[in-house]
């Protein structure tokens, strides 16, 4: 455990909703280590690699940031505060695994990995990023980093990573390069926030999403175990549906997030046998009020409660979620723990969606680093997730749904991922008959 120099902490400032939502839920649920716990495992083949030089891109990289030496800090009036401590070390954890075959090779970063998930962010004292090389022989190593999703979101780590493989590839030619410190953009996100939470539109708009909000539990059918009880199922949307969609798109006029969330509520209405439905749907807060809305690092996402009422005619309902979707967007920075608190209830919802597109980051391009495998885990503090993503490296569409097993099993999750599926093929069909 590090000691802290106050004389070399920034001053302590507030958190946005979403960070202290993270915080307040991760200190209050010892028994869930895991809960936004995100981690990125990368099997790379690098040309002509050196090692000295690759921990040296990472350490500069890391150096280079303020944001990841964030810790948080309880008050005694029970609320947080969040400070920079720049005497935080930020440890490169290093392996050989080089002389084993590639099954016990893969059985140790395996094991690496649920041990990393089990091993709790403890956010007071130590960092809130890990960082793991393992050799696994001649040009090739095994990348795992894991982070408090407090501190960042998975955009962030995909300009931190581009920005390690830029600067190894530049090290490779100037070896004695260094980098200056990156501005803190961070606290312009936090303005707007706040800016945000006082807007009583903003205010009324969500008060009518919430107030048709079902007060649905899954049952829950086993006590907790271990981080092994948190599982996902992931599949690969077939090409032709891709591309189905996105011209789908141009003719019913809605995005393609529209109509997975369309899907997704569809599958929960069927669950829940309600008239309304409540998902947690992820808001990107990168929006161009800030000076760098790509490049900042940071948490920079919210949760909104959107409901949607069940239609029999799904074309209709992926219009009204198109709908609800654009306005909630106009107010997406309003804090979920605002709206909690505002209703006085711990929780709206007991899924969340999230769409992502990470391809935009070209985190590869032009480089000598090829990924051969990339894995990951990504928990939040609810039963159940569906995450669609592109890939970020080959451009792959994929649905992943995350599940805690003490509220669902493997044979319920596959058959909603199929309904989705089934949904997404035939529902929003590009067919004059259901124009």
């Amino acid at each position: 455990m590090s000691q802290i120099n106050e004389n070399r902490t920034s001053t302590p400032y507030s958190l946005t909703g979403m960070q202290e939502h993270i915080v307040l839920s991760s200190l209050n649920n010892e028994n869930e280590p895991w809960s936004y716990h995100t981690q990125f495992s990368y099997y790379l083949k690098i040309k002509d690699l050196s090692l000295p030089l690759f921990f040296k891109a990472i350490k500069t990289i890391q150096d280079r940031h303020p944001i990841i030496k964030t810790l948080f800090k309880v008050n005694d009036n029970k609320t947080v505060s969040q400070f920079i401590n720049e005497d935080l070390l930020l440890q490169i954890d290093y392996a050989d695994i080089s002389h084993l075959d590639n099954d016990k090779q893969k059985a140790t970063i395996t094991e690496y990995c649920l041990n990393d998930r089990n091993n709790k962010f403890d956010f007071i004292q130590n960092p809130n990023m890990r960082t793991f090389i393992h050799n696994r022989g001649k040009n090739l190593i095994h990348l795992t980093m894991s982070f408090n999703h407090a501190i960042w979101d998975g955009w962030s780590h995909m300009v931190f990573l581009k920005e390690i493989f830029e600067f190894y590839q530049r090290l490779k030619i100037t070896p004695n390069l260094t980098l200056p410190i990156a501005r803190y953009d961070y606290k312009d996100y936090l303005i707007l926030e706040k800016k945000a939470s006082c807007n009583e539109k903003a205010k009324h708009f969500w008060k009518q999403q919430v107030q048709n909000c079902l007060d649905f539990s899954p049952s829950k059918k086993t006590s907790l175990t271990n981080y092994d009880s948190y599982k996902h199922i992931k599949i690969i949307v077939p090409k032709s549906l891709v591309n189905k969609l996105k011209l789908n798109q141009i003719k019913q006029k809605a995005t393609l997030k529209s109509m997975y969330l369309t899907a997704f509520f569809k599958v929960i209405l069927e669950e829940t046998q309600g008239r309304f439905a409540t998902i947690g749907a992820v808001t990107n807060g990168r929006s161009f009020d800030l000076k760098n809305p790509l490049g900042t690092l940071g948490l920079l996402w919210n949760i909104a409660p959107i409901t949607i009422q069940h239609q029999d005619d799904d074309l209709q309902m992926l219009q009204s979620t198109n709908k609800t979707l654009s306005k909630a967007s106009a107010y997406g920075s309003y804090p979920l723990s605002k709206i909690l608190q505002e209703e006085k209830k711990e929780k709206l919802f007991h899924a969340v969606f999230n769409f992502v597109n990470f391809e935009g980051a070209n985190v590869l391009q032009n480089s000598d680093i090829e990924l051969l495998h990339l894995g990951g885990f990504d928990k939040f503090n609810y039963p159940l997730q569906l995450l669609v993503g592109t890939h970020p490296f080959n451009g792959e569409v994929s649905i992943v749904m995350n599940y805690d097993t003490r509220y669902y099993n493997e044979i319920e999750v596959i058959a909603k991922l199929n309904r989705i599926l089934d949904l997404l093929n035939s529902s929003f069909s590009i067919n004059d008959n259901k124009a």
